[in-house]
């Protein structure tokens, strides 16, 4: 399984609620690449805001919605230019303040600028993340992502997005209403942060 309960109690309820929501929180898609017939994983956004969130809440870090959703969009960036695969299928919105996310937006548009200072609940009462023990890969960039940004503010995070060469950039002055994933993988982390 692919999902870990943030919830210190594992109980049945979880486990049968795991079953039930497996094909939602993770699937796997046949993704051609170069001819060859792979697996991919998809992961719900939702579940990785939590990872985030688990990580703000532990080390004592902020995270608003804006910054949120700009680690999820720096992930997902590196995660794709990575692996080559997208980390999930919802796409990127073209906002005024950069890439979101529409239904993380709507999760956690009640904190507005203030940090989020619980995680996303399922319609079942379930606080579900992805289980990183299970996703070396994941693991690995979500670290990097979060050593990376954590100590960078959303307006900070915002800046760095709006940048001339980033996918954001381009879908804004193009009129796009989604950020390409051929706009995404071509931007680099270090032009980001150091251009």
């Amino acid at each position: 399984m692919e999902v870990l309960s943030l919830r210190k109690n594992y109980g049945q309820a979880i486990v049968k609620m795991l079953s039930k929501w497996y094909h939602e929180l993770y699937r796997a898609t046949n993704v051609r690449q170069k001819g060859v017939s792979k697996m991919c994983k998809i992961f719900n956004p939702l579940l990785i805001a939590n990872n985030f969130i688990e990580r703000g809440i532990t080390e004592g870090y902020d995270i608003s919605p804006m910054k949120l959703q700009k680690l999820m969009y720096f992930l997902y960036r590196d995660y794709l230019n990575t692996t080559g695969d997208p980390l999930f299928s919802e796409r990127f919105e073209t906002w005024q303040y950069g890439p979101v996310l529409s239904q993380v937006y709507h999760a956690f548009k009640g904190y507005g600028a203030s940090s989020i200072k619980k995680y996303y609940i399922d319609s079942d009462g379930n606080a579900l993340k992805v289980n990183e023990g299970n996703n070396p890969e994941f693991a690995r960039i979500l670290d990097r992502v979060w050593e990376r940004y954590k100590n960078y503010n959303g307006i900070q995070l915002s800046e760095l997005t709006h940048k001339n060469h980033t996918a954001w950039y381009k879908a804004w002055n193009n009129d796009l209403i989604f950020l390409t994933d051929e706009d995404i993988g071509a931007e680099a982390e270090d032009e980001v942060v150091n251009g």
